[in-house]
C-alpha cells in the first residue's frame, strides 16, 4: 500500500505555505524533517483533509488507485487515520471509549459500538499497554499515555495509513522509543505504513526507512535507508538544516550518529 502525493500546493489566508510537493512513501515508516515553520503540520493536515488542497492530489495505491482528496472526511477515515498533534485534555469520558471512537467510520449516524468494536479497543489498549487505563478519565491522564491512547484509536480505526503529528512531544526519552518501537511493531504486523513528524534526526535516522526533508514548504528531499549514499546524504541535509556536523558510527546495538562538539558561541 503506497502513500503517493502529486503536486502539494497549500495557501492559507492567501500565503503559500507548500507549494509543489511530491513524493510517494511505501509501507514501514516515514519520518518528516524540518525546521519549525517549515510547514511539517500543514503537509499532514492536509494528507487527513483538513487543510484544502489549493493544488495537487493524495493519492493511495494497492493494485487500484484510491483518491483520497476526492473523497468525503467519513469514506477516508477507513483508509487513513490521524493522531493530531495536541491532546484535547478537556475531553472527559474514559480512555475506553476514547479508543472505540476508531470505530466511527463503520458506524451508521444513530449506531452504538458492538461488542466486536469493544473487543478490538480491549485488543490495540492490551498491545500498547494501557489495558489498565480502561476506565481512567481521559483528561487526567498523563501527556505521554494519552499519545498511547490516540495510537490505540488510530489502530482500531484499522486504517492503511496513519498520520502522526508530532506523536512524541511532551514524551520523555524512554517513552519516545518506546512508541516508536510499538509502532514500527504494528506496522510490519499489519503491512501498514505511517507517516509522522518529529524534531529529533538521530530519531528518524534510528526507526524510518524513509525520511522526508521540508525546507521552507519545498520537499528539499526524500531520502530512504535502501539508498547506496543514504547516510552521507543525511548527514549533508543535517548540516544545511541544523548546522551540525554529525559522523555515523558503527556500535554493538548497530549505527548512531554522533554530533561534533559545538562552540557555545556560534
Amino acid at each position: 500500500m503506497r502513500l503517493e502525493v502529486r503536486g502539494l500546493r497549500i495557501c492559507l489566508q492567501k500565503t503559500e505555505i507548500l507549494r509543489d510537493v511530491s513524493f510517494c512513501c511505501g509501507p514501514g515508516l516515514t519520518a518528516v524533517l524540518g525546521v519549525n515553520g517549515a510547514g511539517k503540520t500543514t503537509l499532514l493536515k492536509s494528507l487527513a483533509g483538513i487543510c484544502p488542497l489549493s493544488q495537487g492530489e493524495i493519492w493511495l495505491e494497492d493494485g487500484k488507485s484510491l483518491a483520497l482528496h476526492e473523497m468525503s472526511a467519513g469514506r477516508r477515515a477507513r483508509y487513513l487515520s490521524y493522531v493530531p498533534q495536541e491532546s484535547r485534555t478537556g475531553l472527559h469520558c474514559p480512555v475506553r471509549e476514547f479508543v472505540v471512537m476508531g470505530r466511527n467510520p463503520y458506524l451508521n449516524w444513530l449506531d452504538t459500538p458492538r461488542k466486536s468494536d469493544y473487543q478490538k479497543a480491549d485488543e490495540a489498549m492490551e498491545s500498547l499497554h494501557i489495558r489498565h487505563l480502561s476506565e481512567a478519565y481521559f483528561d487526567e491522564i498523563s501527556g505521554g499515555e494519552r499519545r498511547l491512547a490516540y495510537l490505540a484509536r488510530a489502530r482500531v480505526q484499522e486504517a492503511r495509513w496513519m498520520v502522526l503529528d508530532e506523536p512524541l512531544a511532551n514524551l520523555d526519552f524512554g517513552r519516545q522509543h518506546r512508541f516508536l518501537v510499538r509502532l514500527n511493531r504494528y506496522l510490519r504486523t499489519e503491512g501498514t505504513g505511517a507517516i509522522l513528524s518529529v524534531h529529533d534526526p538521530l530519531l528518524a535516522y534510528e526507526y524510518a526507512e524513509q525520511i522526508l526533508v521540508l525546507k521552507e514548504g519545498k520537499l528539499a528531499a526524500s531520502l530512504s535507508k535502501k539508498d547506496w549514499d543514504f547516510e552521507k546524504t543525511y548527514l549533508s541535509w543535517l548540516r544545511q538544516l541544523y548546522g551540525m556536523d554529525g559522523r555515523v558510527y558503527e556500535t554493538p546495538e548497530g549505527k548512531t550518529i554522533v554530533w561534533r562538539r559545538q562552540d557555545a558561541k556560534n
